[in-house]
């Protein structure tokens, strides 16, 4: 069994575009989108948080722009056990989690 702990949350990687998407004004200027959205990641591995236990594919879901911004979310790190990768994750970033156990 695999666990992380100290608020590590060991998730897949965010798999979006991290370029900058462009729409078209209406008064003909092209602008940059906002990263407004929040996205889901799942969990890899079973984590204990805060004295509470999440079990790996709970989904713990992030703003966009701190998925597109923080240092964390852009270091994928390479394992054997995950060939697309994996990120480690702050709870403190996290918006809410969807527990498929509920």
């Amino acid at each position: 069994m695999k666990q992380s702990f100290n608020g590590n949350l060991i998730l897949e990687p965010y798999k979006k575009t991290r370029q900058l998407e462009e729409h078209q004004a209406v008064t003909g200027f092209s602008m940059t989108k906002q990263k407004v959205g929040v996205e889901g990641l799942v969990l890899l591995v079973d984590a204990s948080v805060d004295s509470r236990y999440f079990s790996k594919g709970t989904v713990f879901y992030f703003k966009e722009e701190d998925l597109y911004t923080k240092p964390w979310a852009r270091k994928i790190l390479e394992n054997e056990e995950f060939p697309d990768g994996f990120v480690v994750g702050e709870m403190k970033d996290v918006i809410f989690v969807e527990d498929n156990n509920d």
